[in-house]
C-alpha cells in the first residue's frame, strides 16, 4: 500500500485495474486537494469524472473541467515528494526544502522549473476548438536531465596554487538555480564533484567530494537501499547537499612532480543507486571543464 500510494495511486478504484495507467492524466487531474502527511494516501480525489487543472473557462465533451489553483502550487507535488517514515524521519523532503528556499514569497513554484509553459492547443481541436494558449510541458524534467542539473548549479575555479610538489585546486559550487537542496528527491541520489590530476603518462590521481544524505538504522548501521531507507532508517547521519542559494568552497590537494605540467579535469557526476550491489546505478556526467598548470 505504501509503494502504490505514489506509484499507482488509483489502484483499487473502480476505474483502474492493476498494471494500468498508474501515475498519469486520469490520476493527476482528478486531484481535488493534497493533505500532506496523511496516511495511507495524501490525495483527495474526485469521485466522479470531473477533471481539474490550472486554466479557467475550458470546455470538453468528454468530462466536466474545473479550474483549480492547486495546479499552480507546489502543494500539488508534495503528495509524492514529501514523506516521513514511521520513525518520523524526513525521507522525501523536496517540498519542505522549497518552503525553506523563500521562493514561495516570490510565487515561484515547482511547476515554474519542472513544467515550463509553451504555446499549444489546450484541448485537442478534434474535441473543441479553443485557439492557441499556454500549456505546461508534461515531461517533468529533473535529476536525470543534464540541462536541468546545469541550470541548478554554478561552478567556478577560484584558485590553482602550485608550490613544488604540491598542487591545490579551489572550486566553488553554488546552488543558484534549484528551489530545493541539490541534489534532492530520493536519498539514493548523490552528486560527486570529481577532480582528476594527470601529470604525464601513467600519472593520474583522483579526488572526490560527495553531496548526499547518509542514514542509519536503529542499531547504528548505515542503510543505503531505497527500501531500507524508507522502512528501517531512524537517524540522519549527515547531509552534505547544497542548500538553496548556498555557495560552498571545495579544496582538492595533490602531490605532483615538480618538473611536469599537469592537466586538471573537473567533473560533476549525478548518481542514483536504489539497489546498491544488485543493480547498476544510473550515472551521468553533466558538467566538465579542464585547466592546465
Amino acid at each position: 500500500d505504501f509503494c502504490l500510494s505514489c506509484h499507482n495511486p488509483k489502484l483499487g478504484k473502480a476505474e483502474t485495474k492493476p498494471g494500468s495507467e498508474g501515475v498519469g492524466c486520469a490520476f493527476c487531474h482528478a486531484i481535488k486537494d493534497v493533505k500532506i502527511g496523511q496516511r495511507p494516501t495524501p490525495f483527495v480525489l474526485s469521485t466522479d469524472n470531473t477533471k481539474y487543472g490550472p486554466t479557467a473557462d475550458l470546455v470538453s465533451k468528454a468530462h466536466p473541467i474545473v479550474q483549480s489553483d492547486l495546479f499552480s502550487n507546489s502543494k500539488l507535488c508534495a503528495g509524492c515528494h514529501e514523506y516521513k517514515n514511521d520513525a518520523g524521519l524526513p525521507i522525501l523532503s523536496t517540498y519542505s526544502e522549497w518552503k525553506e528556499s523563500g521562493l514561495e514569497s516570490e510565487d515561484t513554484h515547482c511547476q515554474s522549473c519542472h513544467m515550463a509553459q509553451v504555446s499549444g492547443n489546450i484541448v485537442d481541436p478534434k474535441i473543441v476548438r479553443t485557439g492557441t494558449g499556454k500549456i505546461n510541458v508534461h515531461k517533468f524534467t529533473g535529476g536525470y536531465n543534464a540541462q536541468q542539473l546545469n541550470d541548478a548549479v554554478k561552478v567556478d575555479v577560484t584558485d590553482i596554487i602550485r608550490e613544488g610538489k604540491s598542487l591545490t585546486l579551489n572550486v566553488s559550487i553554488a546552488n543558484s538555480g534549484a528551489g530545493h537542496y541539490f541534489p534532492t528527491g530520493m536519498p539514493t541520489r548523490r552528486v560527486e564533484a570529481e577532480v582528476k590530476a594527470g601529470c604525464g603518462k601513467g600519472s593520474q590521481q583522483v579526488k572526490r567530494q560527495i553531496l548526499r544524505r547518509e542514514f542509519l538504522d536503529a542499531k547504528g548501521n548505515p542503510v543505503w537501499s531505497a527500501a531500507d531507507i524508507f522502512t528501517n532508517a531512524t537517524t540522519l547521519k549527515s547531509d552534505t547537499r547544497l542548500r538553496p542559494n548556498e555557495t560552498r568552497a571545495f579544496t582538492f590537494n595533490f602531490e605532483v612532480p615538480n618538473n611536469k605540467s599537469c592537466r586538471l579535469e573537473i567533473r560533476l557526476i549525478y548518481f542514483d543507486e536504489p539497489l546498491p550491489g544488485k543493480k547498476k546505478p544510473h550515472r551521468s556526467v553533466f558538467f566538465q571543464l579542464t585547466r592546465n598548470r
